[in-house]
């Protein structure tokens, strides 16, 4: 094997997270704050009023969590009663249970294994009659080819909702993703573009069906101060273990003694550690969004834009310089969408292989979080069926790709990949 011509200095972290200590501490400060209920009301106006402001859209819902969010937009949508969900293979678990015990039956679509995104062939197979609602949910922030989702729709009369956790800033042909169906979730947890530590935001045009919501939200009980302060800690081990002093002295060399896909890095920073086929969701779900989390996020949305076309330029830099080969492959981008990278893909013939060559000159990197819903062992008996999204889960490495990213790291991240197609 040749030896990459450069001496390693530099150790790039997988991830940053982009708020600053003082936000992390003040957020805790005012966990413990009192006020009235009229001013906690109004700061978290104030957020859903910036968020769907930004996507020129009517005041959004800000729920507790993301899959919370999709069971009130499933209960209040109007949707053919008892039908199918059609939902991308790769996924957070728990929404299949989120479709389930809001009375719908979830139907897994498999993902394109060169765009990451859903597969149009499947979901004309596997949509019929019984099909209540299509789920689009923006893979590492790739544009889907939303022509083909609206012709789909509009041929089966089946209403579809997008997911935008992961596409904040992308764009199909001049229209930014979120804007095209009947409503549209944001997660908000940890790494999201804007991260309230935890939460899911609704938008939609359709303020008849937001204001259902609202009534919804407005039955839930108040948040407890354990899960925020739990979550506080969380981000701060987070974000110590990902400074470049931190980091390169003692969380990577921690990771290359545990160099599988998924390393107890990734298994610290996922939310759902294990997966269960429930019956009912936890009470504890049924909480509402607290105020200082919407301080956070109004915080956040004053510096989103200027963050994200720093990580967009990244990764064109990164992209239009890497070679494809035998051994790695960029991910298909198409000609009509504008990419926001929330994650970076790239398809290797050997995941293992290619994650300890980067290791080895400094470059960190993980495999992606989330479930194929048809490999989960508790999903077994529900029949799913995606062996694409299989092969995506057991072939594709997520490299470094953040704001703060310095030309100098960019070009090394580059190199050292480029050169990993040589040996």
């Amino acid at each position: 094997m040749k030896t990459l011509n450069i001496k390693r200095k530099i150790i790039i972290p997988r991830a940053k997270i982009s708020l600053k200590y003082k936000d992390i501490f003040l957020f805790l400060t005012r966990l413990f704050i009192p006020i009235s209920q009229e001013n906690k009301k109004k700061i978290i106006r104030n957020f859903e009023d910036k968020f769907s402001l930004d996507y020129k859209m009517p005041r959004g819902v800000v729920f507790n969590k993301a899959r919370l969010a999709f069971y009130f937009l499933l209960k209040n949508l109007n949707l053919k009663p008892g039908g199918e969900v059609l939902i991308s293979a790769l996924h957070v678990a728990d929404f299949i249970n989120i479709i389930r015990c809001a009375g719908f039956k979830p139907v897994v679509i498999d993902i394109d294994r060169e765009t990451y995104n859903i597969d149009f062939d499947d979901l004309e197979k596997k949509i019929t009659e019984d099909a209540s609602l299509i789920y689009i949910t923006h893979i590492s922030g790739l544009a889907t080819d939303m022509d083909k989702v609206v012709d789909i729709a509009t041929r089966k009369n089946v209403p579809f909702i997008e997911d935008c956790s992961q596409s904040f800033s992308s764009y199909w042909k001049g229209q930014r993703l979120g804007t095209f169906g009947e409503a549209t979730i944001f997660s908000l947890s940890l790494l999201k573009p804007v991260s309230t530590f935890f939460g899911g935001m609704v938008i939609s045009k359709n303020e008849e069906l937001i204001n259902k919501l609202r009534e919804e939200e407005k039955k839930l009980a108040n948040q407890p101060r354990l899960p925020l302060i739990l979550e506080t800690i969380k981000h701060l081990v987070f974000k110590t273990a990902t400074n470049k002093f931190i980091f390169s002295l003692l969380v990577f060399p921690l990771l290359n003694l545990f160099s599988k896909p998924m390393d107890f890095f990734s298994r610290y920073q996922r939310a759902n550690k294990t997966v269960t086929l429930r019956d009912k969701l936890p009470q504890s779900f049924f909480v509402k969004f607290t105020w200082p989390q919407a301080l956070l996020g109004i915080e956040q949305l004053k510096t989103v834009h200027k963050k994200e076309a720093e990580k967009i330029s990244n990764a064109i830099y990164v992209y239009d310089n890497l070679k494809d080969s035998k051994k790695i492959k960029k991910a298909k981008l198409l000609e009509n969408g504008k990419n926001s990278f929330w994650s970076f893909p790239i398809n290797t013939s050997d995941i293992i292989d290619f994650k300890k060559f980067l290791a080895r000159y400094g470059v960190d990197s993980t495999c992606y979080l989330l479930s194929v819903l048809g490999d989960e062992p508790e999903f077994a008996r529900l029949g799913f069926k995606c062996p694409q999204a299989s092969e995506v889960k057991k072939h594709v490495l997520l490299i470094p790709m953040y704001s703060s990213l310095t030309r100098k790291e960019l070009e090394y991240i580059t190199k050292t990949i480029n050169h990993y197609n040589l040996c």
